[in-house]
């Protein structure tokens, strides 16, 4: 066995790293969008702990929320001019609503707990999020409702469940019982 000195890879082993390093610049990273919500004009989604707006054509987007703290989970009221979401800017998550186009939010939830955006009712009076509150067991979620005007949550007469959405009429919800448990996810 024949033992190389180390000079002798010294240019490989530095074409190589400029391989690398060319690779690495021609290709962008990813930057990934999370939380997408959409209305007739425009797209909200979260990315970098805040809120963004761009046009459903495409374009340039805008930061809607700044700040301490991360926002999340957007989603536009029925008419399309309000925002409901969830941030945790004073300590834990809680339900927010906002003009959509920005603006100053207000919180709607006051609760230690996690509280989760959802969705909203069908006339747009109330979001409806996820909460560990009046839960039978504090890993478990359940669904509520909360007026835009910032009034007590009502609980959904649900034993637990993590995601729902009304029918047009507003007379039914589709919901998920329970997200931990891994046959729930494909309903």
């Amino acid at each position: 066995m024949r033992l190389l000195p180390i000079r002798s890879l010294a240019l490989p082993v530095g074409l190589v790293l400029g391989l690398i390093v060319a690779q690495a610049q021609a290709a962008p990273a990813p930057i990934l969008f999370q939380h997408p919500t959409v209305d007739a004009h425009r797209i909200v989604f979260a990315y970098a702990g805040g809120l963004w707006s761009v046009e459903r054509r495409g374009g340039v987007a805008y930061r809607l929320t700044s700040g301490a703290g991360h926002d999340s989970s957007p989603i536009f009221s029925p008419n399309g001019k309000r925002l409901a979401f969830t941030s945790d800017h004073r300590g834990n998550q809680a339900v927010y609503v906002m003009p959509s186009e920005g603006g100053s939010a207000r919180r709607l939830t006051w609760y230690p707990g996690p509280n989760i955006t959802v969705g909203w009712t069908n006339d747009g009076r109330r979001v409806l999020f996820r909460s560990t509150r009046d839960s039978i067991d504090p890993l478990y979620f359940r669904l509520f409702t909360v007026s835009v005007h910032g009034k007590l949550p009502a609980a959904l007469p649900l034993p637990w469940a993590t995601q729902g959405s009304y029918s047009p009429g507003g007379s039914r919800l589709a919901y998920v019982p329970f997200r931990n448990h891994p046959w729930f996810e494909a309903w």
